[in-house]
Formats: C-alpha cells, sequence, structure tokens
C-alpha cells in the first residue's frame, strides 16, 4: 500500500516539473498552431471578423506561381544541400582528424575563423569595463 502512495507522488512530482514545458507548448505552440488553421478558412481582418470560406484559401495558393516556387526551392535544397552539407561535414571532420605532418596548421585555419570574432569581442568589453 505505502508503495502506490510512493509511486503516486513521484507521478505527481513529474508533472509538477514538466507543467512549465507543457504550458510553454500549449501557450506558444498549440494555440498558435490552432489559430493559424482556424484562420485559414477564413478572410481574416482586423478590423472585422472573419468570415468562413472553406478552402478558398488552399485554391488561390494552389494557383501561385510563387509559392510553386518557394515549395521547389525548399525540395531542391532538402534534396540536394542538406545531405550535401552532412557529407562534406563528416569529410571534413575525417581529414581534421587524420595523423598527417602539419594538420595542426590545417586545424588552426579551419578553426580560427571560429575564435577570432570571440577573441575580438572579448577584448572589446576589456576596453569597456
Amino acid at each position: 500500500m505505502k508503495r502506490q502512495s510512493v509511486e503516486a507522488g513521484e507521478k505527481l512530482y513529474g508533472w509538477l516539473f514538466a507543467s512549465p514545458w507543457l504550458i510553454g507548448l500549449l501557450i506558444f505552440f498549440l494555440l498558435p498552431l490552432a489559430a493559424s488553421i482556424y484562420f485559414s478558412f477564413t478572410t481574416y481582418s482586423i478590423l472585422e471578423p472573419g468570415e468562413f470560406i472553406g478552402l478558398n484559401n488552399y485554391r488561390e495558393l494552389m494557383q501561385d506561381k510563387v509559392f510553386w516556387a518557394a515549395v521547389f526551392n525548399t525540395v531542391y535544397f532538402a534534396v540536394f544541400f542538406v545531405p550535401l552539407s552532412i557529407v562534406s561535414g563528416v569529410l571534413l571532420a575525417l581529414f581534421l582528424n587524420m595523423k598527417v605532418k602539419g594538420m595542426a596548421v590545417y586545424r588552426t585555419i579551419y578553426f580560427l575563423p571560429t575564435l577570432v570574432p570571440q577573441v575580438a569581442l572579448a577584448v572589446l568589453w576589456m576596453w569597456l569595463l
């Protein structure tokens, strides 16, 4: 009997610890998603209440050339550039992990653009303070 009350208390603490995240999910994701779905079926204006028009907005969208250009660009990017960047990143990581004479120089050249802005910012803050 005591074990069940301990488990119930643990569940309660679990929900209490998860509740800020769940509230944030509700406020910042689910409510805007529901509002977007609702407004997509209406002619919405800030000054007037929305009028239900069904799928007319989606019919217009399917006939819009700019929309199809955006879809093409998104698919093109996802199909070509994402795999290419993954493969090039893995190849570069393998190259920087090799035991080659002068590898410290290559690593320095590669990581220098990452470090320079941070060092410049640190020096700037030292001068300001």
